[in-house]
């Protein structure tokens, strides 16, 4: 991204002036007395505060691309339409009789010549005439450190062998040559219109040709050491062997041409949409209003809304965002709009908040940063979740069956082994009666014939016990035909050597009778 003017702190900037005002933006350079100078593709510029001055307008320059400061304090200045030479704020043509058409680049050499890249070739200064050398289209200088020239030109990288120029690195399709940066560890980068280039010897090496750069065109080495890279297609960070894009989305800066560092730190970058200032990790000084804390019920959407102020903040996208806090999946994406006269952006977001509990949640809102790292814009909100009635029912509903079915087992359990010795346990595991009631799943299991054996096993040796002198009762059985009166021969196996009989009235009457006759 590209950011504001009273910011050191992703990346991101903001335009100090458009390009109605300045068209593109060349080059810069900074005058003995601190003025800046910037060269437009609508003429010659001073930098005043955050504004933009012409100068020079009394001549037609057409664009100015290049700065030359000589020994003598003379200050050249290549444009499109010639050479010039800056004489307090007016401009002054230097051998107009000279068709050199756009002048890109000056160099002096150690003997004092002064060479110039022109698009008709390359020149000498011989005093104010200039004299042509060769005819090659020259757009950038290099001086490597044994003393070779470099030159970079229309058709490629050249080397300068006395007045004439040597091609080099042809095994490379370079288009046209546009600058060079010197590393550290002494590799020579070579920016060209076909993307960027390392020199290894006499041969040009391709870096990331994935990577589609446009024409790489300027080179800026931050303090922190990283190596930044205008070109036509945006701004670029040099990794490893890799070209990160850092800037294009939000602002349109359009092509980067040319860097410069202001005495206070601040990057100025130079672009075909105007004059830019680059700020380094902005989220930490924008102005944040975040939503108020919620309670909501959960799987309900909630709307939450940030409202981020900061120049920089028109540059965001929905890449760049992301909310943590909550489980993925519930965030439903940002919808994004823009106060450009704020420089203000409102961010909306909807959650539904599905989790299998309630609870609360703190939601934070992050930005993503030209490093990859993502860092809090503004505070995080509080979202308390609670459950609506069918939440708690759906939550609570498993766990009562399971409680009653594990009190009723136990229950049922209780009876089984009360009935041995209980008639009120008997009856109810027995009873039509109690069967028509809530326990009627223990009735039913009254027709367990080795559960039944077990139980009756005790009844039997109790009666045998207590009736040994009259071991049988006389007993009549009628009925209407409506009651359940009869034998029953599904409670007790016949292996038994005892019948059980019983007698119910009917339902509700509670009259229940246990006889038991010999079979036979």
């Amino acid at each position: 991204m590209l950011g504001p003017p009273d910011l050191q702190s992703a990346t991101c900037s903001v335009r100090i002036e458009e390009h109605p005002v300045t068209g593109g933006i060349n080059g810069f350079h900074a005058a003995r007395d601190g003025t800046l100078l910037i060269g437009g593709e609508k003429g010659l510029f001073r930098l005043d505060g955050d504004k933009l001055v012409a100068i020079g307008r009394e001549q037609d320059t057409g664009w100015i691309i290049a700065f030359h400061a000589a020994r003598d304090g003379t200050l050249l200045i290549g444009a499109s339409n010639g050479l010039f030479r800056l004489d307090g704020d007016k401009l002054v043509a230097i051998d107009k009789g000279q068709n050199t058409e756009w002048i890109n680049a000056f160099h002096a050499a150690r003997d004092g010549t002064l060479l110039i890249g022109a698009r008709k070739g390359l020149f000498r200064l011989d005093g104010d005439k200039l004299v042509a050398m060769d005819a090659e289209r020259i757009r950038a200088f290099h001086a490597a450190r044994d003393g070779t020239l470099l030159i970079g030109g229309q058709k490629g990288l050249f080397r300068l062998d006395g007045d004439k120029l040597v091609a080099i690195g042809k095994e490379q399709d370079t288009g046209g040559i546009n600058g060079f940066h010197a590393a550290r560890d002494g590799t020579l980068l070579i920016g060209g219109q076909k993307g960027l280039f390392r020199l290894d010897g006499d041969k040009l090496v391709a870096i990331d040709k994935g990577q589609n750069t446009g024409w790489v065109k300027a080179f800026h080495a931050a303090r922190d050491g990283a190596l930044m890279i205008g070109a036509s297609n945006g701004l670029f960070r040099l990794d490893g062997d890799k070209l990160v894009a850092t800037i294009g989305k939000g602002l349109d800066t359009g092509g980067i041409n040319a860097f410069h560092t202001a005495r206070d730190g601040t990057l100025l970058i130079g672009a075909s949409n105007g004059l830019f200032r680059l700020i380094q990790r902005p989220w930490a000084e924008a102005k944040v209003s975040p939503p108020d804390s919620y309670d909501v019920n959960r799987g309900l959407p909630v709307p939450l809304e940030w409202t981020v102020v900061h120049p920089c903040a028109l540059a965001l996208s929905n890449v760049d965002l992301t909310l943590s806090g909550i489980p993925q999946g519930w965030s439903k994406g940002f919808n994004l709009s823009n106060d450009t006269q704020k420089a203000a952006k409102t961010i909306s977001a909807t959650i539904a908040f599905a989790d299998k509990k309630a609870e609360p949640y703190s939601v934070q809102l992050l930005a993503k940063e030209d490093t990859g790292e993502s860092v809090p814009l503004g505070r995080a909100v509080a979202v308390r979740v609670d459950w609506a009635f069918p939440d708690y029912v759906k939550y609570y509903s498993a766990r009562v069956v399971a409680i009653f079915g594990v009190a009723h087992a136990t229950v049922f359990i209780l009876l089984i082994i009360g009935a041995r010795w209980s008639a009120l346990c008997w009856r109810v595991l027995t009873d039509p009666v109690w069967g028509k009631t809530g326990l009627w799943f223990y009735f039913a299991l009254r027709h367990a014939g080795p559960l039944q054996r077990w139980i009756m096993s005790r009844w039997f040796d109790a009666v045998r016990q207590k009736t040994s002198r009259q071991p049988y009762l006389p007993m009549t059985l009628s009925g209407d035909g409506r009651g359940p009166v009869g034998r029953s021969t599904d409670l007790l196996y016949r292996d038994l050597k005892w019948q059980r009989l019983w007698v119910q009235g009917n339902a509700g009457m509670g009259k229940t009778a246990m006889v038991l006759v010999q079979r036979g």
